[in-house]
């Protein structure tokens, strides 16, 4: 989940490198949205390697674990050719492309909005198939071996549920919740508002393929 500070940001850095900025964290929770797992413990290294080959190796299936609502954002940023964006209302947006770090995002809070890149390495590998995916969605009634976007909103809210499970395992652990730190009450306050950020997304979910 890349912002810069700058209006324009660097496009031509690699896709590999631009994982390297994240957080261990957000990685994992990008590529479990795209229906993956990572077994064990691999070290930060490891895992921006696999996510890097996973996405350029499998570009048409990436796009089709985007939710509708970001399949057309993404389509929209591709339609703006390399170097071009989309701009959203709202700041501090943490939308499914973010999450997936598929793009790097600029946010202009006097305006409230947020300018949505595709780096030149990523817009050249979607472009081909974005259409195709678009105007043909798969029927995953028949190929089952693809995740939906329906997985992606389950993952999403499993995974936040597993970041409450863990505050509040610790926290029984305390003898006291005088013990919790401000910084720790802030952490689990955020957890449980992502968590019920998550909840309309599968009450309101439409297949893609409806």
């Amino acid at each position: 989940m890349i912002t810069v500070n700058s209006d324009t940001p660097y496009l031509g850095i690699p896709f590999a490198e631009l994982l390297d900025f994240d957080i261990i964290q957000n990685l994992r929770e990008g590529f479990g949205m795209m229906g993956m797992r990572f077994t064990g413990k691999p070290n930060k290294a490891g895992i921006v390697k696999a996510y890097d080959e996973y996405v350029k190796g499998n570009p048409a299936d990436v796009l089709r674990c985007l939710r509708p609502e970001d399949l057309l954002l993404m389509s929209n940023i591709l339609k703006q050719g390399r170097g071009g964006y989309f701009s959203v209302e709202g700041t501090q947006l943490y939308n499914q492309l973010q999450k997936m770090n598929l793009v790097v995002t600029h946010e202009d809070k006097d305006k409230n909005t947020t300018d949505l890149y595709l780096i030149d390495e990523l817009h050249d590998l979607f472009a081909p198939h974005i259409d195709e995916v678009k105007t043909h969605p798969v029927d995953y009634s028949i190929d089952k071996t693809l995740k939906t976007p329906l997985d992606a909103v389950i993952f999403e809210i499993s995974y936040k549920c597993r970041e409450l499970v863990a505050h509040i395992e610790d926290w029984t652990k305390r003898k006291s919740p005088k013990e919790m730190s401000a910084k720790e009450c802030d952490s689990f306050g955020k957890a449980l508002d992502d968590y019920n950020d998550c909840l309309p997304k599968i009450r309101n979910y439409h297949p893609i393929h409806d």
